[in-house]
């Protein structure tokens, strides 16, 4: 099990993973039909994190929270999608009861301009704003309960993959013509919905019964990253903090594993002499609990460590 988790942690896939994209959107929907009070935060960490990582994006092009100047204002993008250094993708979220008004979709072309980004996309959950680097949108989505959750994640997916995976950010191929770009991607949804009509045998509860056995086997592989942060103490802590610092979920994990680590080095020091065989129990104890803590961050789950918690969260 450790070994393939590894294994996962050091090699980056850009391919979308279609299964876990579909039961994450589905999941998400569904969510936030029974609480449409959802915030923000729960957005982003519970799905969008995992969404823009199913599309194909490695951690270290992730950078969350990213700070931004504006005039005489600082602001921060909630995502900023690079590669090669570059800034891609602009990501800015809201939370599902906040409509995405015209302010929002300016506050977006700010950014865009400011960071030089190639796409710009605004979400809240229930409706969807992608533009192009000169803050001219390209296309709209927004939720349609008549149609139903599987064929609204379809049409979702169908915009996500032509603006917003990887490969297809890599390429490039929407940056120029705007309308075009915009036709064609109503187009790909066109297809989409044509291809709904024809293979519509799976209902709501099939495709809720689906997302529930996908979300049982179905693990980002960027999420393992999460459990080696913490198998080999301060060392792999460092390794992940050098080399994923920018996303603000393993910055924290890596930060909160070298603590651990050195607070059971100084025991082993201060101890160790005197009491051999408690200090190292309590040192395998440590290690076990900072284990346990990169499974359930591999599961999307956020433990809070006594202190260390606190104080990373503020300093870091």
């Amino acid at each position: 099990m450790i070994y393939k988790l590894i294994y996962k942690s050091v090699v980056s896939m850009a391919e979308v993973n279609k299964e876990k994209l579909y039961m994450l959107l589905s999941e998400m929907l569904s969510s936030i039909e029974e609480n449409p009070d959802m915030v923000e935060t729960e957005l982003r960490n519970t799905y969008v994190t995992e969404v823009i990582y199913a599309l194909g994006w490695p951690a270290n092009s992730v950078e969350t929270e990213k700070g931004v100047k504006l005039a005489t204002t600082n602001h921060r993008v909630d995502y900023d999608l690079s590669y090669r250094g570059k800034s891609k993708v602009a990501i800015e979220i809201k939370r599902p009861k906040e409509p995405l008004s015209k302010d929002a979709e300016s506050q977006l072309g700010d950014y865009l301009f400011k960071l030089k980004s190639d796409i710009g996309i605004a979400f809240n959950g229930i409706s969807l704003t992608v533009m192009n680097t000169n803050g001219k949108p390209l296309t709209r989505w927004k939720f349609d309960r008549s149609k139903g959750i599987p064929k609204n994640v379809k049409d979702l997916i169908a915009i996500f993959e032509k603006y917003l995976a990887y490969n297809s950010v890599i390429k490039g191929n929407f940056t120029e013509g705007g309308e075009e770009a915009s036709s064609k991607a109503e187009d790909n949804i066109s297809v989409s919905k044509t291809e709904d009509a024809k293979e519509a045998l799976m209902t709501e509860e099939e495709s809720s019964t689906q997302a529930q056995k996908e979300s049982t086997f179905s693990k980002d592989q960027n999420n393992a990253f999460f459990i080696f942060t913490y198998l080999f103490g301060f060392i792999s802590g460092i390794i992940v903090l050098l080399a994923y610092g920018k996303n603000k979920r393993l910055r924290t994990h890596s930060l909160q594993s070298i603590m651990l680590n050195v607070i059971s080095i100084f025991i082993t020091i201060e101890l160790g002499p005197f009491l051999f065989s408690f200090v190292s129990v309590l040192d395998l104890l440590l290690w076990i609990y900072g284990m346990y803590i990169g499974f359930m961050a591999y599961e999307g789950v956020d433990v809070n460590i006594p202190f260390i918690s606190d104080f990373i969260s503020h300093n870091f």
